[in-house]
């Protein structure tokens, strides 16, 4: 479903087998998985772990986007855009989904940055020109 993250109607729960609308908007202490458009229209502090697939993606408004320590956002599509987020010590940048395309917007400061992409058939290029990764670099599979 596409919509702004603080309203409820935007999100959908995994209950007993089905999905079913969601009573209240994520906090960003669950396991979020976004596969729609979704506006960050209010500060949100992720503390666990965001999955971005299908044609998923992040459109900040008049909010933010924050991932805390221990905190995984993983971009499970092939291109798409990176949201320009806060990356504090601790969190993880995992990119598993790139095939043919690399993820754009990755030109931004990250602490853990980890590349897992199997099915990679060519060279990507994340325009990355002075960034800090603040913690690993690790490229497990391309």
């Amino acid at each position: 479903m596409a919509g702004n993250w603080s309203t409820a109607s935007t999100w959908e729960m995994y209950e007993d087998s089905s999905w079913v609308p969601a009573g209240t908007s994520p906090t960003g202490s669950e396991n979020i998985t976004v596969d729609d458009s979704v506006n960050v229209d209010a500060a949100v502090n992720i503390s666990d772990y965001v999955i971005l697939s299908g044609t998923g993606k992040f459109e900040i408004g008049i909010g933010s986007l924050t991932f805390g320590s221990g905190s995984t956002y993983e971009h499970a599509r092939n291109g798409g855009t990176i949201t320009t987020s806060t990356w504090d010590t601790g969190s993880n940048c995992l990119i598993t989904g790139a095939a043919g395309n690399a993820p754009g917007n990755a030109n931004q400061n990250f602490y853990y940055f980890t590349w897992n992409c199997p099915s990679q058939s060519a060279n990507l290029n994340l325009a990355w020109s002075s960034i800090t990764i603040g913690g690993n670099f690790t490229c497990i599979n391309s």
